[in-house]
């Protein structure tokens, strides 16, 4: 098999207190403070799809969820690449009631999704002309540097139509409690102890930048 290049764009958040977001809601209960707002949390979720070629092809599926124990605020942003060509699927922001597990992800709209054991997600679905599907196959490696990450690198199918493409999926899960209460504020992302920049305000959904480190590998998996 001849060697590929993969680009992996690697998503690193950092902590703000060093605990699972969900272990602190769950200890802080339901409790709301005087101006509304109880104990808040912010999650995301980001998948990005690449199967190597002379024109790769690429997709990219951001869910980010904050959490101010009044109304969930959820955002969910999916482009897809072909040809050099990006094409938008979904950019979409909304609210609902707080649910229990306000990490996991709900459907909404276009945006489907196929749970198997465990609720792990097995696929996301996006209904449209052609519907776009990236389905979960093969883990290779997972790696969780505190609580409140969690990278997991596996196989994929990207199914458009009836155009099945095989490549890497690497899903990062992030998740931290936002300690003050009143309208959430935004979260940080650094890596390696550099300045930080801010990837989710939950003043403006959906989420805003991303800092990301970007990762070659010439044989193999990186």
């Amino acid at each position: 098999m001849r060697h590929l290049t993969l680009l992996l764009i690697l998503v690193l958040v950092a902590a703000c207190d060093g605990r699972s977001p969900w272990s602190a809601r769950d200890e802080a209960g339901e409790a709301a403070s005087e101006d509304g707002f109880g104990p808040t949390a912010a999650f995301e979720r980001r998948l990005l799809f690449l199967a190597p070629s002379d024109t790769p092809t690429t997709a990219a599926f951001g869910f980010a969820l904050v959490d101010d124990s009044v109304r969930h605020y959820r955002s969910v942003r999916a482009v897809v690449a072909r040809d050099r060509t990006w094409r938008t699927l979904m950019d979409t922001a909304w609210s609902m009631p707080p649910m229990r597990n306000a990490w996991r992800l709900v459907p909404f709209a276009d945006l489907h999704l196929a749970v198997g054991e465990n609720d792990e997600i097995e696929a996301v679905i996006v209904a449209g002309e052609p519907e776009i599907r990236l389905i979960f196959r093969r883990p290779i490696a997972e790696f969780s540097p505190d609580a409140g990450t969690r990278i997991q690198l596996r196989e994929a199918d990207l199914v458009t139509g009836d155009q099945v493409t095989s490549g890497l999926l690497l899903d990062v899960q992030l998740g931290r409690s936002l300690q003050r209460s009143g309208a959430p504020q935004a979260i940080v992302a650094s890596a390696g102890g550099r300045a930080a920049t801010p990837v989710l305000d939950a003043a403006d959904l959906p989420p805003g930048t991303t800092r990301v480190e970007a990762l070659v590998a010439g044989d193999g998996v990186l």
